[in-house]
């Protein structure tokens, strides 16, 4: 059962993606339609569906994370619109103007001071002015887009194969008229005059 949970940890941690999980737990496996299958036939195993499921559940309460809360924040990096930042004139907003779509959107947030340069107040005399470098940057829309495509289930190549289905099909036909068939080609004997 220690692999079992350790190919569960995995699964969980690479994004349900059963067959890569098997091939990583289970490395005398390199067929990765043979880890497909066997992935498969795991998940399918009650006891390993039961801890997956504990598992997901902790998870989830412990990080207070719910499928809304995901969607939503997808939905809110995807839609971010950079001209939210900025004030009509041009100037950046201060980081507490920011409503939470727009917050969410930012991936980082960096501000250097730097000295500056003097300024002339006749009334004060000089004095220093500090300069700062504002740095933002978003989430790569691209890969949002994958994120959520891949949340919907639009990818099919990261789904799980189920078992491939089995069909025996045994057609007895006289030999003449099996012939007759191969040559037509379209699987239908020819009438007789």
């Amino acid at each position: 059962m220690a692999k079992a949970i350790e190919f569960v940890e995995e699964y969980i941690a690479n994004g349900r993606n059963g067959r890569q999980a098997y091939l990583k737990v289970y490395t005398s496996t390199t067929n990765e339609g043979t880890a497909a299958v066997e992935a498969c036939k795991l998940l399918k195993n009650p006891n390993v569906s039961a801890y997956l499921e504990e598992r997901e559940q902790e998870l989830r309460a412990k990080y207070r994370l719910s499928t809304d809360d995901v969607i939503k924040n997808l939905s809110q990096s995807l839609y971010f619109d950079p001209r939210k930042l900025y004030k009509p004139d041009g100037s950046l907003k201060s980081i507490t103007d920011l409503d939470e779509d727009t917050i969410v959107g930012l991936a980082a947030v960096e501000v250097v001071e730097m000295a500056g340069g003097l300024k002339i107040d006749t009334e004060n005399g000089p004095q220093h002015v500090a300069m700062f470098t504002k740095k933002l940057k978003w989430h790569d829309k691209t890969a949002i887009r994958e994120q959520a495509m891949k949340h919907l289930g639009l990818f099919a190549k990261d789904k799980d194969p189920a078992l491939p289905p089995t069909v025996n099909v045994s057609v007895k036909l006289p030999p003449g008229e099996a012939y007759l068939r191969m040559l037509r080609r379209d699987g239908r004997p020819k009438k007789k005059a």
